[in-house]
């Protein structure tokens, strides 16, 4: 392909402003991402994601042909995406992973509007996790993975230290931050959204009496996990337990555990919902096969 670019130099300008993306502050100054590997690549084109730049490596590609991959690409316009072809030497500088696939890409962020993703029309059965102070990309991105691997409409991150695109986010997603709707805000105004839409809260606490098996998960519902080192905060705990909603825990067997990692809650959580949904209730015999 004629319009392939070669950079040589890692201190390119386009290879720094790709290790800008690295940080949050980066991504939030641009609405740039970057994204790394063969599959995930494609898993956000196909995801209809607007790709920027695309960097590979044939050193490390070999026979991969840019015409015939990704998949996505052959449908964009050339002149609207930079393509570039870099050593072994630059794309250490580009990848954060190590032993890189050869193939780095730039794409533009996906912005959701909270009142789609918590809409007032949406169905009677719609279901939401809610991770409350995430600090650890890693869990972020395995609770946006069993999100939507449950169906659940939208992930929403209050108060988060980490974002969805952290590259690590990404990565343990597997591709489920491209599609699955992801809103980051303050807990004042998820909340406030949850609350019109008439959303029964089901927030995770060890200290809870009531276990999470025993709580109606099938109308619109929030699964709530709190963070790793401080768990709820005062606002969803209140909202939880006063309000339309209700505290829950999860069994533990072993009695030196307290709690499960916010990833597992979360899966936890969001599989008896699944469970419940695939049954029938009635308050004379709860749940039982329909």
């Amino acid at each position: 392909m004629s319009n392939i670019d070669q950079i040589t130099s890692r201190r390119n300008q386009h290879v720094q402003a790709v290790q800008l993306l690295r940080r949050r502050r980066g991504r939030e100054q641009t609405g740039l991402f970057v994204s790394e590997g063969m599959r995930q690549i494609d898993r956000a084109l196909r995801s209809g994601m607007v790709i920027r730049q695309l960097f590979t490596c044939p050193q490390v590609l070999g026979s991969v042909v840019i015409d015939g991959w990704p998949s996505g690409l052959a449908n964009r316009p050339k002149e609207q995406v930079e393509l570039f072809e870099v050593n072994e030497s630059v794309l250490s500088k580009l990848a954060y992973r190590e032993n890189p696939e050869g193939v780095v890409a730039v794409f533009e962020q996906r912005r959701w509007d909270m009142a789609q993703v918590i809409s007032p029309d949406a169905a009677d059965a719609d279901l939401w996790l809610v991770s409350v102070g995430a600090t650890k990309p890693g869990n972020v991105g395995a609770m946006a993975r069993t999100a939507a691997a449950a169906g659940a409409q939208g992930l929403l991150l209050a108060d988060a230290v980490v974002d969805i695109y952290n590259p690590n986010a990404i990565h343990a997603s597997m591709g489920a931050v491209f599609s699955l709707p992801v809103i980051g805000a303050g807990s004042d105004a998820i909340l406030a959204a949850l609350a019109q839409r008439d959303v029964f809260l089901v927030a995770a606490d060890p200290g809870a009496k009531v276990r999470h098996t025993q709580v109606n998960l099938t109308g619109p519902t929030a699964l709530v996990i709190g963070g790793e080192d401080k768990g709820l905060n005062d606002s969803w705990r209140a909202a939880a337990s006063q309000g339309h909603g209700k505290l829950v825990s999860i069994a533990m067997v072993d009695c030196s555990v307290d709690s499960l990692n916010a990833a597992s809650a979360a899966a936890v959580l969001l599989y008896e919902a699944v469970r419940q949904r695939q049954l029938v209730y009635t308050p004379e015999n709860g749940f039982h096969p329909g």
